[in-house]
């Protein structure tokens, strides 16, 4: 793992809980409201994945570092709820399957749409 991070020039000094509050940040972000905002966002999401997974942090981690981040954020039960939800199935999918940054990045993008379809923003 090391030998990709120091092939893609990516800082190893980055700390995993930064880039986990980096993706929060963009999911709360205003600007993604848009069909621009969010396909801006997609190659961001998948850099933060990317360097998640050759650090060798475990996919059950992040989703439940994820689940704290955003929960504190959200207010409405009903949101709570269907966020909750999204989580579980999540971890359902990473755990039958193998492809696991697909299924973070489809959580992450289910949640945007999640909070558009609320008018959270």
């Amino acid at each position: 793992m090391v030998i990709r991070i120091k092939k893609n020039n990516i800082p190893y000094k980055n700390n995993w809980h930064k880039i986990i509050k980096n993706i929060v940040n963009l999911v709360f972000d205003k600007k993604n409201k848009t069909d621009q905002g969010i396909k801006n966002c997609i190659s961001k999401f998948r850099e933060y994945f990317y360097i998640l997974y050759i650090t060798n942090i475990k996919f059950d981690i992040i989703i439940n570092e994820l689940l704290e981040n955003i929960l504190v954020l959200l207010h409405d039960n009903k949101l709570k709820y269907k966020f909750i939800k999204l989580v579980s199935d999540t971890e359902i999918r990473i755990l039958k399957g193998t492809r696991y940054l697909i299924h973070l990045e489809n959580f992450i993008l289910k949640l945007v749409k999640l909070l558009n379809d609320n008018n959270y923003y």
